[in-house]
């Protein structure tokens, strides 16, 4: 077996631990090489460590994508209710033009983050006339709960580049983990070839091929 993949260095340390620990011999021969029980349980530390990260990484990956996910559902629905909201005030106060600048609804953003920003303005100004919006259904509540939204949103933005960060970081951890295991399992197998020179077959224990012609 390579040692190539992440999976490949963890299935390669698991093997030489496992099957060292369980056969006392193996265990003689590679001690009689420098490579003692105090190495092994250097092995399986790394090992363990190596595991720790990549369910971290693993972890912060898929919360991201969840919440991936929630922006893309909460986007469509706070910019139908944003849209329709514009749509009213328009007409509301077509008659003031200013009010109408000061909202900034000549037209909706389509850049991803840019309208949500451009909502959160424009409930936030709207809130002082309330009073025009009455007769068209549009109450306090409905602008709060609409604003609510849309910090929530942005809220969620935040978390995403969050979890981002956290996942790159967990990422290079986890390439630092698997790099020292990788030489720990190099080591090992480097080792476990002068100890068995006499029987090479045993090497298969540890997930090294061996040829047929030896």
């Amino acid at each position: 077996m390579k040692l190539q993949t992440d999976a490949q260095i963890a299935e390669g340390a698991r093997l030489a631990i496992f099957n060292t620990e369980k056969d006392p011999d193996m265990q003689k021969r590679m001690a009689a090489f420098g490579f003692t029980g105090k190495r092994i349980q250097d092995g399986k530390a790394l090992l363990e460590n190596a595991k720790l990260f990549q369910d971290v990484t693993a972890s912060h990956y898929e919360d991201r994508w969840v919440i991936a996910q929630q922006i893309d559902a909460n986007q469509k629905a706070v910019r139908v209710a944003f849209k329709e909201h514009v749509d009213i005030a328009r007409i509301a106060f077509r008659k003031d033009p200013a009010l109408l600048h000061r909202l900034k609804i000549q037209g909706i953003s389509k850049k991803r983050w840019e309208w949500p920003r451009q909502a959160s303005h424009f409930y936030t100004q709207i809130e002082a006339h309330m009073t025009l919006l009455l007769p068209f259904g549009i109450t306090q509540e409905v602008i709060v709960q609409a604003k609510a939204s849309v910090q929530a949103l942005l809220a969620l933005k935040e978390d995403r580049f969050q979890k981002k960060g956290l996942a790159e970081d967990s990422t290079q951890h986890k390439k630092k983990a698997f790099k020292a295991l990788k030489g720990w399992v190099q080591e090992f197998r480097s080792v476990a070839c002068i100890a068995f020179k006499d029987n090479p077959q045993l090497l298969e224990a540890f997930g090294m091929p061996v040829s047929s012609k030896v």
